[in-house]
This record gives structure tokens, sequence and C-alpha cells, in this order.
């Protein structure tokens, strides 16, 4: 009797510390996406900032030629 309830109590401990360590693993996994979502939020507005930059250049170097040609 003593020997199948602690059979059921390691069970039942056992159970518990897998479901412990795979909602920690859940976790773990969900942060590093969320962090993997920022940096390619990040890296697509550098590129969007840098290409209004370049396309700005390019507007302001043609508004110097016309001038100096004006």
């Amino acid at each position: 009797m003593k020997r199948r309830e602690g059979e059921e109590r390691g069970r039942e401990e056992r159970r518990r510390e897998r479901k412990r360590r795979e909602g920690e693993e859940r976790g773990r996994e969900e942060r590093v996406k969320r962090e993997e979502e920022k940096t390619r939020r990040r890296e697509r507005k550098r590129r969007e900032e840098e290409k209004r930059g370049e396309e700005r250049g390019r507007e302001e170097k043609v508004k110097r030629e016309e001038e100096k040609r004006g």
C-alpha cells in the first residue's frame, strides 16, 4: 500500500517537473522569437532610412547641378 502511494507520488512529482521544464523551454523559445523579430524590424527600419538618405542625396545633387546650369 505505502509502496504504491510512494510510486504514485514519485510519478506525480516527475510529471510536474517535466511540465515545469517544458514551460520554461517554451518561454525561452518565445523570448528568442520576439528578440529575433525586434532585430528584423530594426534592420528593416535601418535599411529604409539608409535608402531614404541616398534618395535625398541624389535629389540634392540634381538640384545643385540644375542651379549651376541655371
